[in-house]
């Protein structure tokens, strides 16, 4: 029989190819735990990139909010104004005198920042405002501030001492009301944002008319700062001691800036260095300076390590701002709790619930909550 032309090859293509070796279990399973450990990799990469940039956000926002401050000093030559908060503070008010017909305040009263003077028709309001020399005390960290029982005789004796965290001296009313102007214009003098010419008790030149400079908010909130309405935080409710927070329906001027990542409001301290009345022995000694301890700057300011050494050496002189001579001068400052949302001034309870460490030590716990937090000081 005659050959086909191209028969050989037909018959070489034909032939049945060899089979492919498929993978095994084991490399299978090595090829899973290696795109697994890159997910792995990628995914804290991401969260920490996400960390990084809400803690430059919140310091952003602090760094403006700070600036703000630092204008308003500028413009009207006083540092701005405390307000007092309210609830959740366990410690007496202002002593708003020089007003007619007005009663020095104590915690009691409204839980309001803002109050009327029954002694005069019509009845003014105004707000409530730490300063001058009849709250000289406070501010110096002692008297109210001293008499408060989760401050008071502090001790490490054993857990849930919470150092002296409980600082009511600052307020998150103040930057809201002072660097946005969102108040009433019965009480700003004028409605929504912007206010007229502050002065240094916490009130406006202009409220209600006179015809005063009007201006404009130092402070747009937008991006990562917010504005809330009737704030308030169960945290800072238990970091005061306060129990329960009550409604706040009626806090018409529980007015805050926060940070819209937390939910947090952003804080503003106000203190004042030399020595009060409850730690001097005589009134020549009201106002000294003598050691770290009387420069009265805010624990939450401070590192938690050498706070504790301070009070378990009973040793006033150790610094706990390290060596910070900006923060060794300051009187005020802007603080930002940052992304995890604490600021280390927490019960030691929450701290540990929230940062998924039950047998931390308290100023370890302290000095991690704080190491995120974003912070503006000024003289």
């Amino acid at each position: 029989m005659a050959r086909l032309p191209g028969s050989n090859s037909i018959g070489r293509a034909s032939r049945a190819a060899p089979a492919r070796r498929a993978f095994s279990l084991i490399e299978l399973l090595v090829v899973i735990s290696v795109i697994a450990l890159l997910l792995g990799v990628l995914a804290v990469g991401l969260a920490r990139g996400l960390g990084l940039a809400r803690t430059a956000a919140n310091e952003q926002s602090v760094r403006a909010m700070t600036v703000a401050a630092e204008q308003f000093e500028r413009e009207f030559g006083f540092v701005m104004p405390l307000l007092y908060d309210g609830e959740p503070f366990d410690v007496a008010g202002p002593a708003v005198t020089g007003r007619a017909g007005i009663q020095a305040l104590d915690g009691n009263d409204d839980n309001i920042p803002a109050y009327e003077n029954t002694g005069v028709t019509p009845a003014p309001r105004f707000l409530a405002a730490y300063g001058g020399a009849q709250d000289l005390d406070f501010l110096r960290g002692g008297e109210d501030y001293d008499a408060n029982p989760a401050v008071r005789d502090q001790s490490f004796a054993g857990e849930s001492s919470d150092l002296p965290y409980t600082d009511a001296r600052y307020s998150k009313l103040s930057p809201a009301v002072y660097l946005t102007g969102v108040l009433d214009g019965d009480l700003d003098g004028v409605d929504g944002a912007g206010m007229t010419e502050p002065k240094r008790d916490g009130s406006f030149a202009g409220a209600g008319g006179g015809g005063r400079t009007r201006y404009d908010p130092w402070i747009e909130p937008g991006g990562s700062i917010g504005l809330v309405r009737r704030y308030q935080n169960e945290d800072e409710f238990a970091e005061h001691g306060a129990g329960t927070p009550s409604t706040m329906s009626d806090r018409v001027f529980a007015n805050a800036l926060v940070d819209q990542r937390s939910g947090r409001a952003f804080r503003y301290y106000r203190w004042e260095q030399g020595r009060n009345s409850v730690d001097s022995a005589s009134a020549a000694e009201l106002g000294v300076i003598e050691d770290a301890s009387d420069l009265n700057i805010p624990a939450v300011l401070l590192d938690p390590l050498l706070v504790q050494q301070r009070f378990e050496d009973n040793d006033r002189n150790i610094d706990a701002t390290g060596g910070d001579a900006q923060l060794q001068g300051a009187r005020w400052a802007i603080v930002g709790c940052g992304p995890d949302g604490l600021f280390g001034t927490e019960t030691i309870d929450v701290l540990r619930t929230r940062l998924g460490r039950p047998t931390t030590a308290e100023a370890e716990l302290r000095a991690l909550a704080r190491a995120d937090n974003a912070v503006g000081v000024g003289r």
